[in-house]
């Protein structure tokens, strides 16, 4: 089965402005499309061993994170339905206490946003780790502060306390952004642009 003309396109733009944000970055010419990957499909930039980074995309936006210090995990997501509802897909992806915490909202927006919230979340930190979506996301938890999730928010992952996940002002309404850092949010550069 072939690809629609339109989403090929739509990858062609995306990975050309990843590249031209990464060269910006490192002050040469990256071509996305041939850097390499881990096993996991992370990429990595062969000869910088301290430039650290993840890519995340969603809708019309690309979200670049760049650390050189650490490790760094990122994920953008457009809120968007989910089929076939919140309370199904979070019980395939979540932790039992995260589902749990989500079926308590009861105010459909609060919920929607907080669905994506922890999605993005759990995505970043399994980009920190260098799995990707192959690692388990129901296999390990989001530590919801007494607040929940509403602001500028550090969340901690449970079985991995020195790990933290911020939330980044987002392209605009309609999305969230999440970065896992093992340290402080210092260091860390963020470069969001519409594909």
């Amino acid at each position: 089965m072939s690809m629609p003309e339109d989403t090929r396109a739509h990858i062609r733009a995306r990975n050309l402005r990843a590249g031209a944000l990464l060269s910006d970055a490192l002050g040469k010419v990256v071509d996305y499309d041939t850097i390499p990957r881990t096993a996991h499909g992370k990429p990595y930039i062969p000869g910088e061993p301290d430039f650290h980074f993840s890519i995340s995309h969603s809708g019309n936006y690309l979200l670049l994170a760049i650390c050189r210090t650490h490790e760094i995990g990122a994920d953008l997501q457009e809120i968007r339905p989910v089929k076939p509802g919140i309370d199904a897909v979070a019980s395939r992806f979540f932790s039992p206490a995260e589902s749990v915490y989500l079926k308590k909202i009861t105010d459909p927006a609060e919920k929607e946003l907080t669905f994506f919230r922890l999605w993005s979340v759990k995505e970043a930190y399994l980009k920190y780790l260098g799995t990707g979506l192959a690692g388990d996301p129901a296999g390990f938890s989001a530590v919801i502060p007494p607040g929940g999730l509403a602001g500028a928010v550090r969340v901690r992952i449970k079985e991995d306390p020195f790990v933290f996940c911020t939330f980044p002002a987002p392209p605009e309404d309609g999305y969230v952004a999440a970065v896992c850092h093992p340290r402080s949010a210092e260091g860390i550069t963020l470069r969001i642009s519409r594909i």
